[in-house]
C-alpha cells in the first residue's frame, strides 16, 4: 500500500488514516474541446491522481502500519475518478452522500438538467458496490439543495485527517463545491493537497500546488495501545482480529492493573491501621521492654503504606487500569456486532477522551470493511438472535459472560461488600461511643474517690475509643476507593434497562427498529464505562 519506512514493533499497529475529497464535476469545457473523449480523458486523469496518491502514502510520517481510507461523494466527474483511483491504488473508500442513492443519482440541478445520465448512474452503482468501497453513509436531511451538499462537506472535513481537492482551471466556486470544503478544512487546520487539472494537447494535465507538508504529522494511536496491541501484518485488514487482540490485550492489562490497586488499597489503609495500634500499644505500655518493637513496627507499617502510596501514583495504574478497561469494553462492543454492517455511530456519541479519536476510526473503518459484503444484511432476524446471544447471554464455553449475568454479578458483590463495610463503620462508630462513654464515666468515678489508678480497664477503653474510629474510616476509605455506592447504584440501573432491552430487541418488526435499539444498547453499555472511566481515572484511595 505504501513503502514502509524504519519503525519499532510499537508503530506498526494497524491505523486507519482517513483521505477526504472533492472535486470538479467536469474539468473541460466540451465547446473549446470537442474533440476530447471523456471516457479517456478520465482514465488518463485517474492514472496522474493514483501518482499523487500513492505519494501522499508514501509520506515520511506514514509506516507499515497505515491503511488508507478515502472519503467522498460519488458524484459524476472528479469524485467518480477518485473512486476509481482509490480501487487501484488499494485504499479503502467510504462514499457520503447528501440523499440516499436512488434520489442522489435521479437528482436535477438548480437549472432542471439531471446530475447523472442514465450511464453515469450505472457507473455510480458499480462504484458503490466495488470491493473498495466499505460504506454507503447518508450525511445530511436537509431539504434544500445547497444544504445538503454543504452538510457532506462538512461531515467528509470532520473524518478526514487530509483533504485532497482536484480543481478545475478558471472556475468560478459553487456554494457547497470544493472551495467550500477546502475553506472548510484550512479552517480546522486540516492539511489540503491541491490539484489543478488543465488541458493540454486534449490530454489532462495535473498540476499540485498545495503539497502535504513534511511537517505533516498524523494522529497517532494512543501510546498505551501502540505498546501492547500486537497483530499480524496479514490480520491488520481483518476487522474481526483486529478487536480480538484489541479487547484480550486490553483485557489483560486492565485486570493486571486492576490487581495492582486493589493490592495497593489494602495495603495503604491495612498499614495505617496496624500502625494505630502499634502506636496505641506503645503507649499503653510505657516502660515496658517491648515498647521499642512496637515504635519500630509502627515506623515499618507507616513507611510501607507511604511508600506504596506512592508507588501506586507513580507507576499510573489506576488512570491505566480504567483506560484499559475502556478500551476492552468498546472492542468487546464491536466484536457483539460481528457480521453487523452498521456504522459505530455510537462510539463517536460518547464522552471519550480525544487520544482515542484515531483509534475509534480505525476499528470503525476495519469493521465496516469485514462487515460490508456481510449475508447478515438480508437475513436481520438472525443477525438479532445472534447479537442478543452474544452480548446478552453467557458463552457455552464460559470464556466470557454475557453483560445480563456480568451486571447480576456486581450487583450482588457490589451489595456485599458494602454491607461488610457499613458494618465496619457502624460498629466503629459505636463501639468508639462506647469505649469514650465508659472510659468517661469510669474516670468520673475514679476522680470522685481522688484516686485516678492506671488499669487495664482504662487502657482498653483508651486504645478502642482512638482505634475504632480509624477502623471506621479505613472501611469508608475502603468502600470509596473500590467505587462501592457508584457500582451498585449503576449496575441495578443497567441491570433493569438490560432486561428491558433484550425485550425491545427481541419484539423488534424490522431491520431498522432492530438497529436502532442495538446502537440504543451499545451507547448505554459504553457510556456507563466512559462515566466510570471519568470518576476512576482521576481518583486513588481516599
Amino acid at each position: 500500500m505504501n513503502i514502509p519506512t524504519q519503525s519499532t514493533d510499537a508503530d506498526i499497529s494497524p491505523q486507519v488514516i482517513q483521505i477526504g475529497f472533492a472535486g470538479a464535476r467536469s474539468f473541460y469545457d466540451a465547446s473549446e474541446f470537442p474533440a476530447i473523449e471523456q471516457d479517456i480523458f478520465e482514465s488518463e486523469l485517474q492514472f496522474l491522481l493514483v501518482q499523487h496518491l500513492k505519494e501522499i502514502s508514501q509520506h515520511t510520517s506514514f509506516h507499515e502500519g497505515h491503511i488508507f481510507c478515502g472519503i467522498s461523494q460519488i458524484a459524476v466527474g472528479g469524485d467518480m475518478v477518485f473512486a476509481r483511483a482509490c480501487a487501484e491504488t488499494g485504499f479503502l473508500h467510504r462514499i457520503f452522500l447528501p440523499q440516499t442513492l436512488d434520489v442522489y443519482l435521479s437528482a436535477s440541478g438548480s437549472d432542471g438538467a439531471p446530475d447523472f445520465s442514465p450511464s453515469q448512474q450505472t457507473q455510480a452503482r458499480e462504484l458503490v458496490e466495488s470491493d473498495s468501497v466499505v460504506q454507503e453513509k447518508v450525511v445530511s436531511d436537509s431539504s434544500d439543495r445547497h444544504e445538503r451538499f454543504e452538510d457532506a462537506n462538512i461531515a467528509i472535513v470532520a473524518e478526514a485527517d487530509i483533504l485532497v481537492c482536484l480543481l478545475r482551471k478558471n472556475v468560478t466556486p459553487r456554494e457547497g463545491g470544493t472551495a467550500d470544503l477546502m475553506a472548510r478544512a484550512r479552517a480546522r487546520g486540516k492539511p489540503v493537497v491541491e490539484l489543478h487539472v488543465s488541458v493540454d494537447g486534449n490530454r489532462p494535465r495535473l498540476r499540485r500546488e498545495c503539497a502535504l507538508p513534511q511537517s505533516f504529522s498524523p494522529p497517532k494511536l494512543p501510546e498505551e495501545v501502540r505498546g501492547y496491541l500486537k497483530i499480524a501484518p496479514e490480520d491488520r485488514l481483518d476487522g474481526e482480529n483486529f478487536a480480538k487482540a484489541l479487547k484480550n490485550a486490553a483485557s489483560d492489562r486492565a485486570k493486571g492493573k486492576q490487581g495492582v490497586f486493589r493490592k495497593s488499597a489494602l495495603i495503604i489503609i491495612g498499614t495505617h491501621v496496624a500502625a494505630t495500634l502499634a502506636a496505641l500499644l506503645a503507649l499503653n505500655l510505657h516502660g515496658h521492654g517491648s515498647v521499642a518493637y512496637l515504635l519500630g513496627a509502627e515506623l515499618v507499617f507507616l513507611t510501607t503504606g507511604f511508600l506504596v502510596h506512592d508507588r501506586l501514583h507513580r507507576s499510573h495504574a489506576v488512570p491505566a487500569w480504567a483506560f484499559a478497561r475502556l478500551v476492552a469494553e468498546f472492542a468487546r462492543s464491536v466484536r457483539s456486532l460481528k457480521g453487523l454492517h452498521v456504522s459505530l455511530d455510537y462510539l463517536f456519541a460518547l464522552p471519550l477522551p480525544e487520544r482515542l479519536q484515531p483509534l475509534l476510526r480505525t476499528i470503525n473503518v476495519l469493521h465496516l470493511r469485514a462487515t460490508r459484503k456481510s449475508s447478515s444484511r438480508k437475513d436481520w432476524q438472525k443477525a438479532r438472535t445472534e447479537y442478543v446471544r452474544r452480548r446478552f447471554d453467557d458463552d457455552p464455553a464460559q470464556t466470557q459472560k454475557g453483560q445480563l449475568s456480568y451486571y447480576s454479578g456486581e450487583v450482588t458483590e457490589a451489595r456485599r461488600k458494602l454491607k461488610w463495610a457499613r458494618w465496619a463503620f457502624f460498629v466503629g462508630s459505636i463501639g468508639a461511643f462506647i469505649a469514650t462513654l465508659l472510659k468517661f464515666s469510669v474516670l468520673k468515678h475514679w476522680l470522685e474517690i481522688d484516686s485516678v489508678p492506671h488499669g487495664p480497664l482504662e487502657m482498653v477503653l483508651g486504645s478502642l475509643a482512638i482505634l475504632l474510629p480509624v477502623i471506621a474510616v479505613a472501611a469508608l476509605s475502603l468502600a470509596a476507593a473500590f467505587d462501592l455506592e457508584a457500582r451498585r447504584h449503576t449496575y441495578e440501573e443497567m441491570r433493569e434497562f438490560l432486561l428491558e432491552q433484550r425485550e425491545r430487541l427481541e419484539a423488534s418488526q424490522s431491520r431498522r427498529e432492530f438497529e436502532c435499539f442495538l446502537q440504543d444498547t451499545e451507547l448505554r453499555l459504553l457510556g456507563e464505562t466512559a462515566t466510570w472511566y471519568s470518576r476512576r481515572a482521576f481518583v486513588s484511595v481516599a
